[in-house]
């Protein structure tokens, strides 16, 4: 069953592939070929849990990290073709592809020690207060980096 699970991730990876040229094909004509895609790639992370759970030494630690590569991909690959068509902003390619392999390396390195869930939550939460001490720096800096842009408009410098 290990073997099934692992067949089913790779093929949600081979649909990653393939999702960000069908939907820069289709545009947004509406076109139900991409949304089909999206289904199996659902039905193939739903299913392939299923079969790691049952396989005789239940879910492995490759297999959570082909999981988790094959979704990362999806997302990537869907949200990438989003920008590429103007629907999402670019932002949100970029976060994903950032935001991915850092859970999937707290999972692979810590998953002994913790629940994958758990970590995942603290992953976000990390990540989410990173950003916010970021944005606090900026504000601080906020002023002085106007002024310092607006001097260089005004000498020519930018």
């Amino acid at each position: 069953m290990a073997a099934a699970a692992d067949a089913l991730s790779g093929s949600r990876l081979l649909i990653a592939a393939a999702l960000p040229g069908v939907l820069s094909a289709v545009g947004a004509r509406g076109s139900w070929l991409p949304l089909g895609l999206v289904a199996v790639a659902a039905l193939t992370d739903f299913l392939d849990g299923v079969a790691a759970r049952r396989s005789a030494g239940g879910p492995s630690r490759h297999g959570a990290v082909l999981d988790n590569v094959a979704d990362l991909g999806l997302v990537v690959g869907c949200t990438g073709a989003g920008a590429v068509l103007g629907l999402v902003p670019a932002a949100v390619p970029i976060a994903a592809a950032h935001l991915g392999p850092s859970q999937m390396a707290w999972v692979y390195f810590f998953g002994d020690l913790a629940p994958a869930a758990g970590l995942m939550a603290y992953s976000l939460a990390a990540h989410l207060i990173f950003m916010l001490m970021n944005a606090l720096i900026g504000l601080c800096f906020l002023r002085r980096a106007a002024a310092e842009l607006g001097a260089g408009r005004a000498t020519g410098m930018a």
